[in-house]
């Protein structure tokens, strides 16, 4: 017969068992809108590179069944850079056809790291990306990332760890755009 100690331990150690989880991948660029592009066209093509398609675990009792996954980071992070190449004055096309310039973008790496124990406390998430332009005036090949830490109260929420997850991916693909020399270089 459990006691009552026994009851709230065995309720507080399932409280920390963590499902896996599958996130959505929008990533937010901001970029500063200007004419660079002045309408020329970019062919551009995103690849995810990770060595392993987890982003990582959410920690808790059980780390190896708590996953992170996301479908399809290339299509992801193709939409946003899209969308922040068109607000820099650039007419994006697909990979397959001629263009002004063609630009190749790297997902490296994208990471989740849950400390804790038994209790997640604090998470850090970091991305890396890189990216190689060709045109007419050569190629510039550059690479950005970022890595933050946060402190938690509590085992973050699916949606927090979306959010930190989109968050830090935006942050490197913006820096890998704010690059003073890429920017020179598209011009």
């Amino acid at each position: 017969m459990m006691t009552c100690p026994s009851i709230a331990l065995a309720a507080f150690v399932a409280g920390c068992a963590l499902s896996p989880q599958s996130i959505q991948l929008e990533p937010g660029v901001a970029v500063e809108a200007a004419d660079i592009g002045r309408d020329r066209s970019v062919a551009l093509s995103v690849q995810d590179r990770r060595e392993d398609p987890n982003i990582g675990t959410r920690g808790g009792v059980y780390p190896r069944t708590s996953t992170i996954t996301a479908p399809d980071v290339s299509a992801a992070v193709e939409k946003a850079m899209s969308k922040a190449l068109g607000d820099m004055g650039f007419k994006v096309a697909r990979s397959d056809v001629p263009a002004d310039l063609r630009m190749q973008v790297s997902v490296d790496d994208l990471s989740y790291i849950a400390r804790g124990e038994p209790v997640v406390n604090q998470v850090e998430v970091g991305a890396k990306v890189s990216s190689v332009v060709e045109g007419a005036s050569g190629r510039y090949s550059s690479n950005a990332g970022i890595t933050e830490t946060r402190d938690v109260l509590r085992p973050p929420a699916p949606e927090d760890n979306e959010g930190y997850i989109n968050e830090a991916l935006g942050r490197a693909l913006e820096k890998l755009l704010r690059d003073p020399k890429f920017v020179e270089f598209l011009r």
